[in-house]
């Protein structure tokens, strides 16, 4: 599946034939992710590292429509609860993590030095649980999944004056299929139902603009 996804995104993002006005992007960023609803049952506030890659396909002096590619690692914080071990009751502690790899269409519109876009993009959504005792020792990995989701968004550009431009965004994500853990009333760790995610995202970054 990781492979398929890789080689998807690499189609897409060279899939275009060159012109005069072609012309790459590179955004690394920084991500707070707010679950809600469902989601906020399972995980709380969440912060972690991107990168986006665009190729600018329609318009010029960078307005018009790109494809974008984003990559995101998220770590959603660590639970405690007292749960059962090899060597006895124990607290148990979850780190939930997430792998994102989204794919596409952008609008970019505005004045040489502040510009506004917008744009939805869908892919694959990694998740993974490290569960580990009080002690740091591993107590193993749960809910090693990938699901799929999609988002919708918008931004904000500012040329800074320096080269790149500050990079401020705000997306509201769906992913299907995630699930959980818990410690059940024996202090047994079980999977919780999968449900359906709904997150809002912000990213705070700068954008290199790359011919």
């Amino acid at each position: 599946m990781k492979k398929i996804m890789i080689l998807a995104a690499f189609a897409l993002l060279s899939g275009f034939s060159p012109n005069l006005q072609a012309q790459w992007a590179i955004s690394p960023h920084i991500v707070v992710a707010l679950p809600k609803e469902k989601f906020a049952n399972i995980n709380q506030t969440g912060g972690g590292l991107g990168l986006g890659v665009e190729r600018q396909i329609t318009g010029r002096r960078k307005n018009g429509f790109t494809l974008k590619g984003d990559l995101t690692f998220i770590n959603f914080g660590k639970k405690r609860q007292l749960g059962l071990t090899n060597y006895g009751t124990d607290l148990i502690k979850f780190s939930d993590n997430a792998m994102r790899l989204i794919i596409g269409p952008q609008y970019r519109f505005g004045s040489k030095a502040l510009k506004l876009y917008f744009g939805a993009a869908g892919g694959a959504h990694y998740f993974l649980t490290n569960i580990t005792s009080s002690n740091g020792a591993s107590l193993g990995s749960q809910n090693e999944e990938w699901s799929l989701g999609w988002n919708l968004g918008g931004g904000i550009l500012y040329d800074i004056g320096m080269g790149p431009f500050i990079d401020v965004s705000f997306e509201y994500q769906t992913i299907y299929g995630v699930g959980g853990n818990k410690v059940n009333e024996v202090g047994e760790v079980i999977s919780t139902p999968e449900v359906t995610a709904n997150e809002y995202t912000i990213k705070v970054g700068v954008i290199f603009f790359i011919r």
